[in-house]
């Protein structure tokens, strides 16, 4: 009776002390176990201070994540793992973390409430004190029979990619997977190393830069990968342990700006997209002061530099794509071969991270991704550059086989000549000969310049075409305008020339609306050009700058565009714009408007109410300079705010062939106030019309009305 009491007593231990606990048979599980957090317990350490003999007291929870993954941060966490092994001999198994990049990894194996064996390791240590010399982390483990042993794993990170793939692997199976792992890494890295090579002899004989630039990423991405995989810890700088810890981020970096460079100088960005290749040099700026925080030892600093890091090398992956994708299609056929380079990366590193975070299923391809993405990159880089060698080998033979053709030409050509001269100055008719030649030849003179003419008239209707194109993607679509101004509006656009002088622009931006009604100097080309020109520092001064007073933007407008068209002062140069600028703070029911040489007209309750605005435009003139003014205006509901150019005023028309003039302008709009404002454009399209029969358009139009 004693005996079955006490057998009662330990078994209610035993089921009290693990209610709570989750125990992993070691006699069911495979020989390769991937760890998922829902079979073990979590407590995340934010001080990172306690100890083990604390931790054992503390609550942990039941992980429920797909994965090991902490994102970027450098808490310190303990995995508690209880194994059980209810056979009849001692099961010998050993614990993986396959993160080689991981600053501190520890494991306890509980022996009672006081005592405890560990083992630390990690990249904050040389990597001589790994009880299993491999470039993860490996821990022997021995469970005996009949018995459950309580592990405890410590893993914390300084701000790197923190994810922690565990397993439980017999040791036949971790010696197939070292050779499966010495294998694809050393066929890596002797490729990298003959890629290395290849391309420093192909320097030392082409005397090429970017040949010199494309080495440069090559090594940066060989030191990436060493890093990442822990072949550089192994091998190459096992005791250096600050260089460890920052080796990661800064190649990562140094990567980034030499993959800009080599594709800077490659598909020629400086002459193709300009404006795109300022902001890669910008980009690259940033990466270079980036190392400053990735060489910090202070980790939320050295977690903003990796977090930089990612986010650039995102946001350069992308557009890199996009602009070889463009100039592909401009007729560059290399750039094929960078278009697969950049989706080879992507896929892979999409599989790398979809993988820690336990979407993707642990194995060949998704463990060794990057390798083999980057491996296909540098591949397809390669070929990029022989294929761009070979076209530029085959453009120079084309050129000079069309030079020598047209060497022999001209020379058959001219001994005809001179063999026909010399017979027809024996001839006595030879004089009427060169006469009937001569006009022939002027004939035919005529008709071929006359083509000449018409196809450079078609190529500069073509190009003016374009530029229309250009000038009206830069214009504010009026998809945005809805959407952000929420209020009823019209746009009478109309130019005199394909492009033109006259823009609007809008922007919502620091809970305002601007809107701006603008006349650049001249119409088409010229006006065309000068309304980019406008477009562009608008978006600067207000978007990029922060400039947000109308009256403000007006004045640096002006300052940006005479140190535009008159850097030195010294031209005497009278182009600018004429314009309405006016921001509406809806929330306060407040417009605010600066105009230059232009008006600002409101109908309220049916009467015309006019705003002037400075007499001067945004430019050089011969009057005084001054600052700009601006005026505020109390708005209420029903209110029609108007703004136009001078095109429809100065348009000539009519049965006495005169000007249409701004006060017609003003009745017209004041006397069709009550239709809707889609009506009311309808209304100034048929006006115009009727007022110009028998008339040409003489300048750009542009009318816009707003309705509060």
């Amino acid at each position: 009776m004693k005996k079955i009491f006490i057998f009662m007593l330990l078994l209610f231990f035993w089921e009290y002390t693990y209610s709570q606990e989750i125990v992993l048979d070691l006699a069911t599980m495979n020989e390769n176990h991937q760890l998922k957090p829902t079979e073990t317990l979590l407590f995340t350490d934010k001080s990172k201070s306690l100890k083990w003999n604390n931790i054992i007291h503390k609550s942990f929870e039941i992980g429920t994540h797909k994965s090991f993954n902490f994102q970027f941060d450098i808490s310190s966490v303990w995995i508690k793992m209880n194994l059980v092994n209810p056979t009849k001999k001692s099961i010998q198994k050993i614990i993986q973390v396959r993160n080689p990049t991981i600053d501190i990894v520890g494991l306890y194996e509980q022996i009672s409430d006081s005592k405890v064996n560990k083992t630390i390791t990690g990249d904050a240590y040389p990597f001589k004190h790994r009880k299993i010399l491999n470039r993860v982390f490996q821990f022997p483990i021995t469970i005996p029979a009949n018995c459950t042993k309580t592990y405890y794993l410590n893993v914390q990170n300084s701000g790197d990619f923190f994810a922690v793939p565990i397993s439980i692997n017999s040791t036949k199976e971790i010696h197939i997977a070292n050779e499966l792992d010495q294998i694809i890494i050393g066929v890596y890295f002797g490729f990298i190393i003959f890629s290395i090579f290849l391309n420093l002899f192909f320097y030392l004989i082409l005397k090429e830069k970017i040949t010199l630039y494309y080495l440069a990423f090559v090594i940066f991405i060989a030191t990436f990968n060493s890093t990442l995989y822990g072949t550089g810890f192994e091998y190459l700088w096992p005791n250096q342990l600050y260089f460890e810890s920052i080796v990661f981020p800064t190649s990562a970096n140094f990567l980034m700006v030499f993959v800009v460079i080599f594709f800077q100088k490659f598909l020629s960005w400086k002459e193709r997209i300009p404006k795109m290749n300022k902001v890669f040099n910008v980009l690259c700026v940033i990466l270079i002061m980036n190392c400053i925080l990735t060489l910090c030892t202070y980790a939320p600093l050295y977690r903003i530099g990796v977090l930089l890091c990612n986010l650039i090398s995102f946001v350069i992956m992308i557009m890199g794509m996009s602009t070889a994708f463009y100039i592909y299609f401009t007729g560059f056929k290399p750039a094929r071969f960078i278009i697969v380079a950049f989706l080879a990366l992507a896929i892979s590193g999409t599989t790398f991270v979809l993988r820690n975070e336990g979407i993707l299923p642990n194995n060949l391809l998704t463990e060794y991704g990057m390798l083999f993405g980057s491996g296909i990159q540098v591949i397809f880089i390669s070929l990029a550059i022989v294929d761009s060698f070979q076209q530029f080998k085959q453009k120079a033979l084309e050129t000079m086989e069309e030079v020598n053709r047209l060497k022999t030409e001209a020379n058959i050509e001219l001994e005809q000549k001179v063999e026909e001269r010399t017979f027809q100055l024996n001839e006595e008719k030879i004089y009427a000969e060169q006469q009937r030649e001569i006009a022939e030849t002027n004939r035919k003179l005529a008709e071929e310049q006359k083509e000449i003419i018409v196809e450079s008239q078609q190529e500069i209707l073509d190009s003016i075409q374009y530029a229309s194109f250009i000038q009206r993607a830069m214009l504010t679509s009026e998809e945005y305008i809805t959407k952000n101004l929420k209020h009823d509006y019209f746009i009478f656009y109309q130019p005199k020339d394909i492009v033109s002088g006259d823009f609007y622009w809008a922007v919502e931006h620091k809970n305002a609306f601007y809107f701006s009604t603008s006349d650049c100097t001249g119409h088409g080309v010229p006006g065309a050009f000068m309304s980019l020109l406008n477009i562009s520092f608008l978006n600067e001064n207000v978007i990029e700058r922060n400039v947000l007073e109308p009256a403000d933007i007006l004045n640096e407008q002006r300052e940006a565009i005479i140190k535009a068209l008159n850097p030195t002062g010294t031209e005497n140069s009278q182009d600018g714009m004429d314009c309405v600028l006016t921001k509406f703070d809806f929330d306060k029911s407040l417009l605010t408007f600066s105009g230059a040489n232009n008006n600002l007209y409101m109908v309220r309750d049916k009467e015309i109410l006019e705003y002037k605005g400075d007499k001067m435009p945004v430019g050089i003139y011969g009057g005084e300079t001054r600052p700009f003014e601006q005026r505020e205006i109390e708005l209420k509901k029903g209110d029609l705010v108007y703004t136009f150019t001078d095109g429809l005023p100065d348009q000539f028309g009519g049965p006495k062939g005169k000007k249409f003039k701004c006060s017609q302008l003003i009745e017209l709009l004041k006397d069709n106030c009550h239709l809707s404002l889609a009506e009311q454009k309808v209304m100034l399209t048929e006006a115009l019309k009727e007022w110009m029969e028998g008339y040409e358009q003489i300048d750009d139009i542009l009318v816009i009305g707003l309705r509060i």
